[in-house]
């Protein structure tokens, strides 16, 4: 739901994170924002895709945006375990993440 509330400031977001991870190449932990409790924006070393994941209210589902909108060639996606349960539109899911 808050996806869909404020679907162009999560996208605004992700695509500036995207450009700043692509300088730098490290894992990048986002600024605090009213729309989640934390972010980060990470590569799939396996596909080169790039991940950002948001914590928005719930640890175990976070809203997660994938570059190669193929979760299945992001080994690491979902905090390194999880699987996406819902697709919200291209390249945006909902994840489960591993409860091991």
């Amino acid at each position: 739901m808050t996806f869909h509330l404020h679907r162009d400031e999560f996208i605004g977001i992700a695509n500036s994170s995207i450009s700043e991870f692509h300088n730098t190449k490290v894992e990048l932990h986002l600024p605090e924002s009213p729309l989640y409790e934390s972010a980060s924006v990470y590569c799939s070393f396996s596909s080169k895709g790039v991940v950002v994941e948001f914590i928005v209210s719930d640890f175990h589902l976070p809203l997660v945006y994938i570059s190669t909108d193929n979760p299945d060639d992001v080994h690491d996606t979902c905090s390194k375990g999880g699987v996406p349960i819902e697709r919200l539109e291209p390249k945006w899911y909902v994840c489960l993440r591993d409860w091991n």
